[in-house]
């Protein structure tokens, strides 16, 4: 399902207890700097809801992500959307897919990773 994207996105696979070990639940955290990194939803949940319950080899999958990777002017959804719960909110963030090829969350912000090393003297967009 994810070679129908229009358009770059992150997709993270891994196996689902790997997720809970290394991320805390961050739609009630508030801090991303305090204990373990945190993913936060891009866009209220919507596309994390969307696609509840719906394998990535499922043509709803496709279909969704599909038009979740297509550019726009704004990179939102349209204010026309069927979806209420998608108008305007922002087309951007990673997918995280289990093993079993399941979603446990889309549109994701990832935040509070840590580097894997330090470079000196270069720009902030290299830290």
């Amino acid at each position: 399902a994810c070679d129908c994207a229009k358009g770059g996105v992150l997709i993270v696979v891994a196996a689902q207890d790997a997720f809970e070990e290394a991320f805390d639940d961050a739609e009630l955290q508030q801090d991303a700097n305090v204990g373990k990194p945190v993913v936060r939803t891009s866009d209220a949940g919507y596309m994390t809801e969307r696609l509840r319950g719906i394998p990535v080899s499922h043509p709803d999958f496709a279909e969704a992500f599909k038009a979740f990777t297509e550019h726009s002017d704004t990179d939102r959804w349209p204010a026309n959307h069927p979806h209420k719960s998608a108008r305007g909110q922002p087309k951007d963030g990673a997918f995280l897919i289990n093993f079993l090829g399941y979603r446990t969350k889309c549109a994701a912000k990832i935040l509070g990773l840590r580097p894997p090393m330090a470079w000196g003297g270069v720009g902030t967009k290299h830290e």
